[in-house]
This record gives C-alpha cells, sequence and structure tokens, in this order.
C-alpha cells in the first residue's frame, strides 16, 4: 500500500502564502514611499514585527515540521522524526500566538487612526488591552506544559529505549 503523503501540497501553500503576505506588506510600504505618506505610525510597525515572527514560522514549517512528519500518516512517520515534530510544533505554536495577537493589535491600531470618536477610542484601547492580557494569560500556559519545560518534550523517551 503506497505511503499518503500532503507533503508537496502544504509546501506549496506554505510558500504560496508566504509570498502574497510579502506581496501585500511590500505593496503597503510602496504606498508609503510612493505617495510620501507621513513617516510610519504604530499600525506599520506592528506589521513588521508580525512579519518578523512570521518568517521563521515559514521556515520552520517548511525544513523541520515537513521532513519530520507532517503530511504523512503518524503510522508512517519514524519515532525519532515524531519527537522532532513535537519540538518544532510547540515552536510554531508559540509563534502563531503572538502572530495572531499582533494581527489583532495591529488592525486595532489601524482602527484608531481612521475613528476618532472618544467613545470608539476607547473602546478600542479596551480592546488592545484585553487582547494583550488574553494573549498573555495564554502564552504563558503554552510557553510551559510543565516543569521543567523539557520534560514536555521527553515524554515519548521512556517508550523507545
Amino acid at each position: 500500500m503506497p505511503i499518503r503523503s500532503e507533503i508537496t501540497h502544504l509546501r506549496v501553500a506554505n510558500i504560496v502564502l508566504a509570498v502574497v503576505t510579502g506581496s501585500c506588506i511590500i505593496l503597503r510600504f510602496g504606498y508609503h514611499m510612493f505617495f510620501h505618506v507621513n513617516g510610519l505610525n504604530w499600525d506599520d510597525f506592528l506589521v513588521i514585527a508580525t512579519v518578523v515572527l512570521a518568517v521563521p514560522s515559514v521556515v520552520i514549517v517548511d525544513r523541520c515540521m515537513l521532513p519530520n512528519g507532517i503530511g504523512i500518516d503518524i503510522w508512517n512517520v519514524p519515532f525519532d522524526h515524531i519527537d522532532n515534530f513535537i519540538r518544532w510544533l510547540y515552536v510554531v505554536t508559540l509563534l502563531y500566538l503572538l502572530q495572531a495577537a499582533l494581527v489583532k493589535i495591529t488592525l486595532l491600531s489601524f482602527f484608531l487612526r481612521i475613528f476618532l470618536r472618544r467613545r470608539t477610542v476607547q473602546l478600542l484601547w479596551g480592546t488592545i488591552i484585553f487582547i494583550g492580557l488574553w494573549t498573555f494569560s495564554i502564552f504563558i500556559p503554552a510557553a510551559m506544559p510543565c516543569l521543567p519545560v523539557r520534560q514536555a518534550h521527553l515524554r515519548g523517551a521512556r517508550y523507545t529505549s
């Protein structure tokens, strides 16, 4: 029976989404430069921060997760690859949590430039604070699934020896 593999599809999707996202960001900053928009705003800096966190995610998925079993049925993946996959999944999960928060806060900071009514601004700031607290409260347990954190990645080690 042939081994099912979606690695090629996942790699193509990962690269295409990265290129489309990068193109949109280049267009955004190209517009700023071409039309001499007055400096960069908070949302622009948050876009840059999100990209800085997104690039490692794209590379990790392509170079570390795809070779270690994502896209292949679990029963066809060697044990050492499963361990490596879990380690990289941990890293990508933490990056994702930060990226999701940054995207939300980026949009809200953009709204702060558009909507100027006092009550709307207060609601937007309240939402930004809520997202920050929510992200912190989710990130800490995700970063420390157990103490010491190293133990979370050694769970399967006792079964392979």
